[in-house]
């Protein structure tokens, strides 16, 4: 029996997968699956660079805007809404997972060890309960302590990710970043994975670019607009780079000068970890052309495994 057939574009964040997406769709026929963990979430889109609507209306898109704001999603149900979009699909077209959530996409093609997802609910609690009265700071030491490897890549000390990290310790007696290397048995696709970046320098104008228009496109009213309807602070989403600082910027905390240069920072920060993430796996294929080149360049790799003919 032939696998499914899907192919993935990750890589960091400003480099140009979105674009490099939508020209694939020129020359196959394909469906896009959004693999950002932030794109998730209605309402989140000026800060998290979503695709606009006229793109998502003219190539087919999955699971963007499939979360309220408040809500929360684990790896393991992002795993499951994407084989869900992917059955959903005709025979004849291509999946492509979109985006810079490295954990999500693993969850989602390559499945967890089950030391992974075997954790103690007890534990869960106990960390939940030492987050509320010992704080953040003092877990992601404990984290360092343990594994360093996963502290490196959650240095933004995303409460979510350090609990997790620590809840697989604690359950298992083994970092999780020794985890995410336990392939599972067998996959269920057949997976093409291309990564797109640039040089380095490059990147950094890029972000840069991208956190300006930001602004300028209204982040602060977006925040505004969320946190009005009643979005906490706490949730979730709002942990995302940028919205943090632009809530702290309406509550006069910081000034917009400082917010700026926080999301520039943070944004720079957190594509070096996804560059981690990604050059570790050395399934990779790496592309760092303009969309137009990247998108033949993935299509020459279809044509060398035969997926399609010329």
């Amino acid at each position: 029996m032939i696998m499914r057939r899907v192919i993935v574009i990750g890589g960091p964040t400003a480099a140009g997968k979105t674009d490099t997406s939508l020209e694939l769709a020129n020359l196959i026929r394909c469906e896009i699956i959004c693999a950002d963990a932030r794109q998730l979430y209605r309402g989140l889109d000026i800060g998290t660079a979503k695709p606009p609507a006229e793109d998502r209306e003219r190539v087919r898109h999955h699971l963007f805007d499939i979360l309220d704001p408040m809500q929360q999603i684990t790896a393991a149900d992002y795993a499951e809404q994407v084989h869900h979009a992917i059955d959903q699909m005709a025979p004849d077209v291509v999946p492509v997972l979109v985006g810079g959530s490295g954990l999500y996409i693993s969850a989602a093609i390559d499945g967890f060890s089950p030391a992974v997802t075997d954790v103690s609910s007890e534990i869960r609690r106990e960390l939940q309960d030492e987050l509320e009265t010992r704080g953040r700071d003092v877990l992601y030491q404990e984290l360092e302590r343990v594994d360093p490897v996963a502290a490196k890549l959650y240095s933004d000390r995303n409460p979510r990710r350090v609990l997790r990290a620590l809840e697989v310790h604690r359950s298992t007696g083994r970092p999780i970043s020794e985890l995410w290397s336990v392939k599972p048995q067998s996959t269920r696709y057949d997976v093409l994975h291309a990564a797109v970046g640039c040089d380095r320098e490059e990147l950094r104008q890029r972000i840069h670019r991208r956190s300006e228009e930001m602004w300028s496109r209204g982040l602060l009213g977006e925040v505004d607009h969320l946190l009005s309807s009643g979005v906490s602070r706490q949730a979730q989403s709002m942990q995302s780079v940028g919205y943090r600082d632009a809530a702290d910027v309406l509550d006069g905390t910081i000034s917009i000068e400082i917010a700026k240069n926080r999301l520039e920072t943070a944004t720079w920060q957190y594509a070096k970890r996804q560059l981690t993430w990604f050059r570790r796996d050395l399934r990779y294929t790496w592309l760092e052309a303009d969309p137009k080149t990247n998108a033949s360049a993935i299509r020459s790799l279809m044509l060398l495994r035969k997926w399609i003919d010329e």
